[in-house]
């Protein structure tokens, strides 16, 4: 949906009322630049706030030392992206808040864009800017997201040129968080980042909560952000490699978000389809050594099974909107590296073809 031209009025929106939040784990390296591009912006915010996740490196030492006007929060140990920007919601004290990862450069213009773009739009309560790789600043990484029906992330305008996307600010269904604005008074007490998925998938969670929720998701071109190289330990930019945290990640949290977010009707729909994704999956999994991970994923989700559905219960009592205004079809969204070969990319099309007909089929069903 492309969403209305801003007015006369909230073109001349400006920055107030709004805190700029900084997440960090282990970031020392990349940080001083983070610092500064936040710093020669700083005249747009109230306050700039870092949170630390338990850094066993010098991260703290740095913004203490060399950016003393930076509120620094300490959590201690690591409690994951979504319980540090749960503590960033928490310690704010402004109605606007704006997150970067500690990786994450600020361009100018992209606040104002951002905070524009939420002002011409009442529903919205995320705003997300366009984010190009720091190493190939003319290449996006992505600009907004949505919800593939398999329970993946699609990734907006990924890997295209900044030169050839529209500029239009858009509505998404999900976010994507290296760099997003939050308007925290549409949120409510409950409205937060769920911590027990700690890596991956935290961010699609929260999106797709707000849109349950009856809010809106922008994605705002005319805002950016370079990232840099993700993660220490964990971003496959910086590793080459799927890490066994990364891969017990993203099999296990796709699962826990599917069985919170999706009705048990679509859930039945889908038994099929799902049985076939996870067939192929499995036999990814085992070609690449990755069997434990999978198979302890597997187990925490029946273990867990009861904190599941607590969750689910919770949320489902409160959405605003069914799954058909947030499912959608396509491509399986998925990383070139997992299916490199000449059979692994054979497989993947065929069951990309299985995937288009069946969402053709069912989705007029949902």
């Amino acid at each position: 949906m492309t969403m209305p031209t801003p007015n006369s009025e909230t073109q001349k929106a400006k920055n107030k009322d709004i805190s700029l939040c900084i997440i960090n784990f282990n970031g020392s390296n990349f940080l001083p630049d983070t610092l500064e591009s936040a710093q020669n912006l700083s005249q747009n915010f109230d306050e700039i706030i870092f949170v630390d996740n338990g850094s066993t490196d010098n991260s703290v030492d740095i913004v203490a030392t060399d950016y003393p006007s930076v509120r620094i929060v300490r959590l201690g140990r690591n409690l994951g992206a979504a319980g540090a920007r749960n503590a960033g919601i928490e310690a704010a004290g402004t109605r606007f808040l704006l997150f970067l990862d500690n990786d994450v450069l600020l361009l100018e213009n992209c606040t104002e864009a951002l905070m524009t773009a939420i002002a011409s739009c009442p529903d919205a309560s995320l705003a997300a800017p366009c984010v190009r790789y720091r190493n190939e600043p003319e290449k996006i990484q992505f600009c907004g997201a949505d919800n593939h029906f398999l329970g993946l992330m699609i990734l907006h305008e990924e890997n295209k040129q900044v030169a050839d996307i529209s500029l239009q600010t858009r509505q998404t269904d999900s976010v994507v968080t290296a760099a997003f604005l939050v308007d925290r008074a549409k949120l409510s007490a409950d409205n937060r980042f769920d911590e027990v998925y700690f890596y991956q998938m935290e961010d699609h969670d929260f999106g797709v909560r707000q849109r349950l929720s009856g809010h809106r998701i922008l994605a705002v071109p005319t805002a950016q952000v370079l990232h840099g190289e993700g993660a220490q330990g964990l971003s496959i930019r910086r590793t080459g490699e799927y890490s066994d945290a990364r891969i017990f990640g993203l099999i296990r949290n796709r699962w826990l978000f599917i069985l919170k977010f999706y009705e048990w009707k679509t859930i039945t729909l889908f038994i099929p389809i799902f049985a076939v994704y996870e067939l192929a999956q499995l036999m990814i999994v085992i070609k690449k050594g990755w069997f434990t991970q999978w198979r302890r994923s597997l187990r925490w989700i029946f273990s867990n099974w009861g904190l599941i559905m607590k969750s689910r219960a919770k949320l489902q009592a409160v959405r605003q909107v069914s799954d058909r205004a947030f499912l959608k079809g396509g491509p399986i969204p998925h990383r070139e590296e997992l299916t490199a070969g000449p059979i692994e990319s054979t497989a993947r099309s065929l069951l990309n073809y299985a995937v288009a007909g069946y969402w053709r089929i069912i989705n007029g069903f949902i």
